[in-house]
Order: C-alpha cells, then structure tokens, then sequence
C-alpha cells in the first residue's frame, strides 16, 4: 500500500524479490490478490506453518480468516493464528499433519484486498495505482505509472513514457499532488533542482 501524498505506513506490501502483484489500477477489491507473506517451516508435529510475514502491520494476522497460496483463487480457512514479530504460525484447515505442511514450504501467503481494514481516503494500494497516467499540473502528459519503489521512508514513483524512459518522483505532498484512480489519473510536480 501506498499512501501519497502523505508519509503513511504501507500496511500489506509486496516484498521484494518475491512474486509480484499482477493487477492494474481498476481491479476490484474482492478479486485483488495481495500477498502477505510466505510459508517458510513447519511448526511442531500436527500441521502448524511457520509463515513470514510481508507486512507493516503485522499485528493484523492473527484476524485472518482465510488466505489465498500463490495465484490460485480457492480460499483456505484458518482455525489459528498467531504473530510474534514478522513471523507468524498458522493452523489451516485440512493440514493436519508435519507432511501436509511441509508441502506448503514456500507457497507465497496472499489475501484479498477487500480483507483489509478501510484506508484512509488518500490512501491506496500500489495494485491501485500501476497504469494511471501521471500529468504535471498544467496538464502535460509525463507517461504511465509503471512501477513503486518501496525505499523505507517514502515510495518513489517510476513513471514511464511512450519512448520508455523513466522519471522517478518521490511521493511526498509537495511532488504527487493528486491521486485519482477513478479518473486513471495522477498529477505531480517535478522537483526543482538548484545550482550550486
């Protein structure tokens, strides 16, 4: 997730390095699949997962109900759940036994967007934001929204042109100064650089 123009933790993002996202910016909540995490062990002898967790809030595990494994859309249920730090150990409904979750070690971990708490208005998840064309104020075309960089502090925005050249605009207030899926559209001011 997102959160430009403010500087607001990004509470389910993708990690990097692993499977991606593969949604656009007009992709429903109920068929958005995000990913959370991975399953990395097992956990004692009667099919608990030990799961590590992508997430900055990872607090919000143990209310999950259901998760999603890779890309497969089939729900699997969770009895349990627990959270200790950016790990978290999973009972799920029908493994039962240390073979039955030794089969799940690295499935990637997802949930539905639309399992998430409510967003703040001017939040939104990066699935939300790939493929929106990026205007400057008066209204010049920059390219398309191709990719987030999560740096730590703030997501930097690379918006790429017809010709495939990149421009990365950080997304702070002064630089992304609107975000509108609805109208496929984000307007930035490009920083201004001074001599020195």
């Amino acid at each position: 997730m997102t959160s430009a123009p403010d500087r607001r933790p990004r509470p389910w993002r993708q990690k990097a390095g692993n499977t991606s996202d593969t949604l656009g910016a007009g992709t429903p909540p109920e068929e958005a699949l995000l990913v959370i995490g991975r399953i990395v062990g097992v956990h004692g002898i009667r099919g608990d997962v030990k799961m590590d967790i992508y997430s900055d809030r990872p607090e919000e595990i143990p209310k999950l109900q259901r998760v999603y494994f890779n890309d497969d859309p089939t729900p699997h249920a969770i009895t349990k759940a627990r959270q200790n730090g950016l790990r978290a150990v999973l009972k799920l409904e029908g493994v039962d036994t240390r073979d039955d979750a030794e089969a799940l070690r690295g499935v990637i971990v997802r949930i539905r967007a639309d399992q998430l708490k409510t967003r703040d208005e001017d939040s939104f998840y990066h699935y939300q934001l790939i493929g929106l064309s990026v205007f400057q104020e008066d209204g010049t075309p920059i390219g398309t929204l191709a990719e987030i960089i999560e740096t730590g502090e703030v997501d930097v925005y690379v918006v790429r042109n017809e010709n495939s050249r990149d421009q990365l605009f950080p997304a702070l207030k002064d630089v992304v100064l609107e975000i509108n899926p609805a109208a496929n559209r984000v307007v930035v001011r490009p920083l201004e650089y001074e001599d020195a």
